[in-house]
């Protein structure tokens, strides 16, 4: 366990912030699944849709004239 800080608190061995030690257990398990876990995964990004070269949109529905 590492030396507690001037105020009781111990220090994460993972993220280094300092809890009660009666609550360091339960931080450390989580930490630890974070710290070594797999990474944040890649959100998609929407696509704007199909456009030409000028920037208007191609495709799509077209609308009937009443």
């Amino acid at each position: 366990m590492a030396p507690a800080c001037s105020d009781g608190r111990v220090p994460c061995a993972f993220c280094g912030r300092a809890f009660n030690a009666e609550r360091l257990a339960k931080h450390e398990s989580i930490c630890s699944k974070l710290k070594n876990g797999r990474p944040a995964p890649v959100k998609a990004r929407e696509s704007g849709g199909r456009r030409d070269k000028d920037g208007n949109a191609t495709g799509g529905i077209a609308l009937m004239p009443r």
